[in-house]
């Protein structure tokens, strides 16, 4: 599980509630999901002369 409000990743969830501790364990496991998510992620591109991204620019692949 990871908090977006703080960066900090938690072991996951129990039956009833979150389990809080952030052990290395949990740390690195969120690392190991965060790069692979990243492989399939659609990352907007910019046209070389425009430095804003637009939704025409967009590559889907």
């Amino acid at each position: 599980m990871y908090n977006t409000e703080n960066g900090a990743s938690y072991d996951g969830l129990e039956d009833t509630h979150i389990n809080i501790n952030q052990g290395a364990e949990s740390t690195l496991y969120f690392f190991k999901a965060q790069i692979i998510m990243d492989k399939y992620t659609i990352k907007p591109t910019a046209h070389k002369s425009d430095k804003s991204i637009r939704k025409d620019h967009l590559k889907i692949t």
